[in-house]
């Protein structure tokens, strides 16, 4: 295995990922809802290999259905190399963030489906439009890159 990759990277990219769900239905919220959360590292099966487990990752929200969450999880743990994170660094202006810390964030783009309530949700910050506008290209791009090979 690469030094470099994080192991659940390389673990997780070993199974086939299929592009995520789209709302088909007026009535479904629009992608890129752009909230970050605190949810409990238990509910996420991202960073579950960690030599020190953390209580509570951040994730960011990408669709909502009923009362499941379509969720990035998030690090930040340097992946700048990775095209697999989409990087959100401590001083983007769109990314707002709940009291005075502001670390270097990577979303991955592994998403997984869970239930925010259920996992202790902690509302952490927002990206603003035009970010969440970035972010919703990166992602359709990630995954067009990925359906070509």
């Amino acid at each position: 295995m690469n030094q470099t990759t994080p192991p659940t990277i390389s673990r997780r990219l070993r199974r086939p990922l299929a592009r995520p769900p789209v709302p088909s239905d007026e009535s479904s919220t629009p992608l890129a809802q752009g909230l970050i959360y605190r949810v409990r590292q238990c509910c996420l099966h991202f960073g579950r290999d960690r030599s020190v487990p953390v209580e509570y990752r951040p994730v960011l929200t990408i669709v909502k259905r009923e009362q499941q969450w379509l969720v990035l999880p998030g690090t930040t743990q340097a992946q700048r190399n990775s095209p697999h994170f989409f990087h959100i660094p401590p001083d983007a202006e769109d990314c707002l963030l709940r009291g005075s810390e502001r670390p270097e964030q990577y979303y991955f783009a592994g998403y997984e489906i869970i239930d925010l309530a259920d996992c202790g949700a902690i509302d952490y910050g927002l990206l603003q439009q035009r970010l969440r506008i970035t972010l919703t290209r990166w992602l359709a791009d990630y995954w067009d890159s990925r359906a070509e090979k």
